[in-house]
C-alpha cells in the first residue's frame, strides 16, 4: 500500500477546507485558523516522513546485495508512488 505524501495530504486538506468555505459551513475566522493548523501539520508530517524514509533506506543500503544494488528512486516509488 502506497503512503500519502505530506504534499498530497496538504492538498487534500486544503481542498476540504475550500469545500466548507464554498458551502458556507465555516466562518472566515475558522478557515484562517484551520489553514494555520493544516500548514503546521503538513510540516510535521513531512519531517516524520523524511526521517522514516531515510532510516529505512539506510537499512536497505546496508543490506544491499552487490549483484542487485539498492535503487533509492525505485524505493521511493514503491513507498509513495510516482
Amino acid at each position: 500500500m502506497k503512503k500519502q505524501t505530506a504534499v498530497e495530504w496538504l492538498i487534500e486538506s486544503l481542498e476540504k477546507l475550500e469545500g466548507h468555505v464554498e458551502k458556507g459551513t465555516i466562518s472566515l475566522d475558522d478557515y484562517i485558523f484551520n489553514i494555520k493548523w493544516v500548514k503546521d501539520q503538513s510540516k510535521s508530517l513531512e519531517k516524520e516522513q523524511i526521517i522514516d524514509f531515510t532510516r529505512k533506506a539506510v537499512r536497505k543500503i546496508f543490506d544491499e546485495d552487490r549483484q542487485n544494488p539498492f535503487n533509492l528512486e525505485q524505493y521511493y516509488n514503491e513507498t509513495y508512488g510516482k
